[in-house]
């Protein structure tokens, strides 16, 4: 009986794995896409205090600090399709960008003022992983249509520094260099469809949307992630893509003492290839 149900449970596997072959004879049991991102980006950062006498300022980082508004950097993403209509979805995203910039207007920032016409470094760090559970309604060698709940795990970093012009929330003047930063780390829930169509047995088109809004704890926010891709299999198992990203992003965190905000939206096009067996 046990080697019997062995024998089914290995037909029921290979019959899921031959339905999931798309478009025409391309296997998708795991397909990895690795490329990068040229992204436009506009992003707003604010660090207060609680004191009335000393807010923070909204910061624009790219028309106050001068921060470059585009980046192209290092994107990847796939899925595993582990049993049936079953998927597990897996990305990954980085942007690093920094600049040396003489400010135009006071700048409260995490309780400090740097003032007009200091000489101010700075930075922003964003990374986005994302994992999520996707089940496929709808699977066959021309089109599939799926629903996903998943998680974007965000961690979005701002540091300010200058050597000179910086005054302290007493309004002395700080003597030396001073860094100050910003820094939100925090699970976001995605709940996604996503549908992709077969052109021919080498050519796919597809999309998918994600977002999510919520107040849990001391964070609030929302998160909304959109794509729509176009793929060609050059091979069996290899193919290139491009695709057209959008991601907006804005969350608070807020304690007695302090509230750290960051708003930041990027999107452009991306390039890739695709590695799939």
């Amino acid at each position: 009986m046990k080697r019997i149900l062995l024998v089914l449970a290995g037909a029921l596997l290979a019959a899921s794995s031959a339905q999931a072959q798309f478009p025409g004879d391309v296997p998708e049991n795991f397909r990895l896409h690795v490329g990068g991102i040229f992204a436009l980006f506009n992003t707003d950062t604010q660090l207060s205090t609680k004191n009335p006498d000393n807010p923070g300022t909204d910061i624009d980082f790219e028309d106050v600090l001068g921060v470059p508004d585009n980046k192209f950097a290092f994107r990847a993403d796939g899925y595993w399709n582990f049993l049936g209509r079953s998927y597990l979805d897996f990305g990954y995203s980085s942007f690093n960008r920094s600049e040396q910039h003489t400010i135009t207007q006071d700048i409260v920032f995490n309780g400090v003022t740097y003032t007009a016409g200091a000489s101010v470094d700075a930075e922003m760090d964003e990374r986005f992983i994302y994992a999520a559970y996707r089940y496929g309604f709808v699977k066959n060698p021309s089109f599939q249509f799926g629903a996903s709940l998943g998680v974007s795990y965000a961690k979005l970093d701002a540091s300010l520094t200058a050597a000179t012009g910086v005054v302290g929330p007493n309004g002395q003047p700080i003597v030396g260099s001073v860094t100050k930063e910003a820094s939100i780390e925090a699970p976001i829930p995605l709940i996604g469809l996503e549908l992709a169509g077969a052109l021919s047995r080498q050519v796919t088109l597809g999309g998918y949307v994600r977002g999510f809004g919520a107040n849990i704890g001391d964070y609030s926010g929302n998160m909304i992630d959109a794509g729509a891709r176009l793929d060609w299999y050059v091979a069996r198992n290899l193919g290139v893509g491009l695709a057209y990203e959008y991601n907006h992003i804005h969350i608070t965190k807020e304690t007695d003492t302090r509230k750290t905000e960051f708003k930041t939206q990027y999107h452009g096009p991306r390039f890739y290839l695709t590695v799939t067996f």
